[in-house]
């Protein structure tokens, strides 16, 4: 900064125009660099007649990116003098010199790109531990791991308790926070973490490295590799905190659990007539299934989801709801509600196919993806500069579990997208069902789950002596359900014309959920 402002200086009949610099910024491209494209803006305004760069590698390492801009700036009346290579645009053989050395400066982007491989390579080679000290259960210092006893308790327990088969990763999170053990931020450990904890082989002693790939320097663009191709073998190098037996054991169980989970994720989400539909009031938590067995036989009820972590005492007091309570309430209901059968039916059947083909859970799943692979390319540039000692340790750990926290939180939103797109694609199936059971079952509504197919959503208040559920119906009514001493009693709620678009709306939104 200091040459070249004493170079502008030194020349009378230059004025000093100001200054465009991007710091610790990639040149294969100009999406991130703020004050080159405020330069581009600038010169479009007419505030400058020449620019001054060191090299063209200073103004882009990019072909194509040097090519455009400089044509685009001499176009504005704009000349670009690279000071080093000698070469100025506003003479007549530029371009063609201009292409060969920005030439020379991209492939010098692709060996700097090979030289870091070569250097990862060798460091692994020599049994360095690459990447951050965020690993469970270990301590990485001077690229070797020691064993932190603490944490690797934890990491046990978990392999134990999860290969043992009878708990899922989620109840060996509410097993630990009952007990005590919390991530680093006091919380229950998420399932992601736990996922991403059994099948690190590490913990069994392995290296385990080439998962990801830069598909292309310049973009760099990185894809997952398939397993067979990531390179894994036992290093000794690394204490093992779990025998190899106990992790395969628990990384089968995993495998074959994630598998059926594939298989029926669709009819996971409405599996039961009433799967989604019933929350509470006080914590707004959807209420789960359990079945009561008793001298009757078995008896199907729902719960809040607060009252299934923490019980009753912890969690939440709010009343249990039968099925067999919801569905004959809901037949009264559906007797009340439909006067009109044909006229019903065809409008709920037009209402589902607007709503179903409105939604587009696909293209969100697409967005979800591409956020994760940015992210990810962000920490192969946060790790690149940090072994290049352009960035402390410190901050690299910062910069580096901020974005391990992102990819989780998008990992969970992308599964549940996943599982909207597969009911998506039944929902044409679906209609045909709804339109055969409105038809062929109009006076056996309880028997054959038309009244649960018509509910929107119920939401569940406790109140002494009994239940009150509100009913929202895909119609767009709204019930009111109260349990009093001699039995249910049933209400329309009434509302104005003006609340009635904005009911409407609430439904659609709703229904176009539940599809």
């Amino acid at each position: 900064i200091a040459y070249y402002d004493a170079y502008i200086a030194a020349r009378r009949h230059w004025r000093f125009a100001g200054r465009y610099i991007d710091e610790g910024l990639s040149g294969t491209s100009v999406k991130k660099r703020e004050s080159f494209l405020r330069m581009l803006d600038d010169a479009r305004a007419g505030l400058f007649d020449l620019l001054i760069t060191k090299e063209i590698s200073r103004f882009s390492r990019n072909t194509l990116d040097s090519i455009r801009y400089t044509q685009e700036l001499l176009s504005l009346g704009v000349g670009v003098f690279f000071e080093a290579d000698n070469l100025c645009t506003l003479t007549p053989d530029a371009e063609l010199r201009l292409t060969i050395m920005s030439s020379i400066a991209q492939d010098e982007v692709r060996r700097t790109a090979e030289r870091v491989k070569f250097g990862f390579r060798r460091s692994v080679e020599q049994g360095r531990v690459l990447g951050a000290d965020n690993t469970l259960g270990y301590r990485k210092k001077d690229g070797a791991l020691t064993v932190d006893e603490a944490e690797a308790a934890v990491v046990r327990r978990v392999f134990r308790q999860y290969a043992q088969g009878r708990d899922g990763l989620r109840r060996v999170a509410r097993d630990m926070e009952r007990d005590g053990v919390t991530d680093a931020r006091g919380r229950m450990y998420a399932y992601a973490t736990l996922r991403q904890m059994l099948s690190n082989p590490k913990y069994k002693g392995w290296y385990c490295g080439h998962k990801y790939t830069t598909l292309d320097y310049r973009t760099h663009k990185v894809a997952r590799l398939e397993a067979a191709e990531w390179v894994t073998y036992r290093d000794e190098r690394i204490p093992a905190l779990v025998s190899e037996e106990l992790w395969d054991r628990a990384n089968a169980l995993l495998a074959d659990r994630g598998a059926r989970a594939k298989t029926h994720a669709a009819a996971c989400q409405s599996r039961y007539p009433y799967s989604g539909k019933l929350f509470c009031a006080d914590h707004g938590d959807a209420f789960h299934r359990q079945v009561y067995q008793n001298k009757s036989g078995p008896r199907e009820c729902w719960h809040c989801r607060q009252y299934r972590l923490k019980g009753r005492a912890e969690g939440c007091d709010s009343p249990t709801v039968y099925s067999s309570e919801l569905d004959e309430i809901l037949a009264r209901v559906a007797r009340l509600v439909f006067d009109n059968r044909n006229e019903v039916v065809n409008g709920l059947v037009a209402l589902y196919e607007r709503l179903r083909a409105g939604r587009d859970a696909a293209g969100e799943a697409d967005a979800c993806r591409r956020q994760i692979d940015a992210l990810r390319r962000k920490k192969d540039k946060l790790l690149a500069l940090h072994l290049e000692d352009c960035l402390s340790k410190a901050e690299f750990v910062q910069r580096n579990e901020a974005a391990n926290r992102e990819i989780e939180t998008l990992d969970t939103r992308l599964h549940t997208l996943e599982a909207e797109r597969v009911r998506d694609t039944e929902g044409k199936t679906r209609l045909t069902d709804l339109r055969r059971a409105l038809e062929t079952e109009w006076q056996n509504a309880a028997q054959t789950g038309l009244a649960a197919a018509l509910l929107d959503r119920a939401v569940v208040h406790k109140q002494p002596g009994g239940v009150k559920l509100e009913l929202f119906l895909s119609t767009g009514q709204t019930w009111l359900a109260e349990q009093k001493k001699d039995g249910i009693s049933l209400c329309e709620i009434g509302i104005s014309q003006a609340q009635v678009s904005r009911l409407e709306k609430n439904a659609f939104q709703q229904i176009r959920k539940n599809l």
